[in-house]
């Protein structure tokens, strides 16, 4: 065959893909009918399959982020969410809402109906209307089937895409995946003003202030305004949140203007926002980045009832297991353990090593000082590991009622190769905690006080254990940054480790 036949042979096969992919488009419902603004979408996804699509990326979302162990308040956040679906343009489908136990500021909703806030953004919120906005913008996505029109069109652009790869010889592809971290970042402003507007109209139809959305995007302002002053001070670029209401300027006159519109939906003048009731269900809740039972610092992690602190790798999660740490790498193919153990009888490191553990043929033996610590480390080659018999980093550091013993293992040699400096790195940064470091990792919390004629957000930083511009993120949770003050009789949060 001539070459320009094969080139339009390959054109003719690549326009009849094309054609089919279309036909297939639109037998699909590529333009349905958005159920919230009654407008025309473009969605490749039912119903069915949308519901389908959230129950699949639950778990896979619950592996990255876990449920915050408070059944009361989880329970609180679902009956607020539940309240508002009800007066929602989707009320048929199923709701999830969980609070997620990280200290990021966001919220994020994926489809069919599954919705996550985090504990981060609850401790800066003030009321329960200003919780109903959050939720109700969540839901304005999911009525609006954001997520999904947006899966459709990468959908679309994959298929195209592998076709047109296809035609010049390439190998063609089509995306079945979905990544829930898609999900946290924002939709662009014109989708978040759609939301907005959802939002706002089940805030009023549920018997909330329109106006407090607004509260929520000043509060996230606040914290932006916050971390461009506090990254000019470091000398570094600033970590400007790019999640819910992200979109939205300083003064937004866009949102303002849907959120009058939602005021038309009733003639009632009589709103609830219920901070009360909101701050009673924050208090105790952890506060802050913490994990394993102890508190993570921008370059430690420290343990009260260790007494210990280091510096694990950055990027390693840190977990309590039956009474030790575990330290993860990011794929998961290398583990640090720590455990304590009492000291029965006066034995040095390396007697622990031999004579408890009963370890043999180690290499690459050597002592170790650590803060006043006496240690031992060495390699044990053809050890016990979770990943199977193979090389374990081991050490030991004693004083005089413990003694704290490490092992890192990887699931291949080469792994552990790899990262056997840093497992050292970790071991070697290990610190006793004095008095007031102890103090210090004692996990923070809210707790809610009710102020008086004395009380002033400066006296109430002389007594935090929040170490760093104190007054500046009191003032953030209560949003009274940047100088407003507490008034007498007023309920407000504050920081304790007690």
């Amino acid at each position: 065959m001539h070459r320009d036949d094969l080139q339009v042979s390959a054109f003719g096969s690549w326009f009849t893909r094309l054609t089919l992919v279309l036909m297939l488009v639109s037998g699909l419902g590529a333009c349905a009918t958005n159920p919230a603004t009654g407008g025309v979408d473009f969605v490749m996804m039912s119903e069915e399959d949308e519901i389908k699509m959230g129950q699949e990326l639950h778990p896979q979302i619950m592996t990255q982020y876990r449920a915050y162990p408070n059944p009361d308040l989880q329970e609180y956040v679902n009956d607020i969410g539940q309240k508002l679906v009800r007066n929602s343009d989707r009320p048929n489908i199923e709701y999830t809402f969980t609070v997620i136990d990280s200290d990021l500021v966001n919220a994020f909703a994926t489809p069919g109906g599954y919705i996550y806030v985090s504990r981060g953004l609850l401790a800066y919120l003030n009321s329960e209307a200003e919780l109903a906005a959050v939720l109700g913008h969540e839901i304005g996505h999911v009525t609006a089937r954001h997520a999904v029109g947006q899966h459709s069109r990468g959908a679309l652009m994959n298929v195209l895409g592998g076709i047109a790869n296809a035609a010049t010889g390439g190998v063609a592809g089509v995306a079945t995946g979905a990544i829930a971290g898609a999900y946290i970042s924002s939709y662009g402003r014109d989708k978040e003003l759609e939301a907005d507007r959802e939002g706002a109209e089940y805030l009023v139809r549920s018997g909330y202030p329109s106006s407090a959305m607004i509260e929520v995007v000043k509060i996230l302002k606040h914290q932006e305004a916050f971390e461009i002053e506090r990254a000019a001070e470091e000398g570094r670029e600033p970590r400007v949140y790019h999640g819910i209401f992200s979109t939205h300027p300083d003064n937004d006159t866009r949102l303002r203007k849907v959120v009058q519109e939602a005021d038309k939906l009733t003639e009632s003048a009589v709103f609830a926002d219920n901070r009360d009731v909101f701050l009673s269900h924050l208090d105790g809740m952890v506060f802050g980045k913490v994990g394993a039972g102890g508190v993570i610092t921008e370059d430690e992690f420290r343990h009260a009832r260790f007494g210990i602190g280091m510096v694990y790798p950055s990027g390693w999660a840190i977990a309590e297991s039956r009474g030790r740490l575990e330290s993860s790498a990011p794929d998961r193919k290398s583990l640090l353990i720590l455990s304590r153990q009492p000291l029965k009888e006066t034995l040095s490191p390396l007697d622990i090593l031999t004579k408890k553990i009963g370890l043999s043929n180690l290499q690459d033996g050597r002592t170790l000082q650590a803060d006043g610590l006496v240690g031992y480390t060495a390699l044990a080659p053809n050890a016990n590991s979770p990943f199977g018999r193979g090389t374990v980093r081991y050490a030991v550091f004693t004083d005089d009622r413990y003694a704290y013993v490490f092992a890192g293992a990887s699931q291949t040699e080469a792994i552990q190769k790899r990262n056997d400096w840093r497992m050292l790195s970790t071991i070697k940064s290990m610190r006793k905690l004095d008095g007031q470091s102890k103090r210090s990792a004692r996990i923070p919390h809210i707790a809610v006080i009710e102020a008086n004629a004395a009380t002033t957000m400066a006296t109430l930083a002389t007594a935090s254990p929040l170490t760093d511009y104190v007054e500046q993120q009191l003032r953030l949770l209560n949003n009274f940054y940047p100088e407003g003050e507490p008034q007498p009789g007023q309920k407000i949060k504050i920081i304790d480790s007690k």
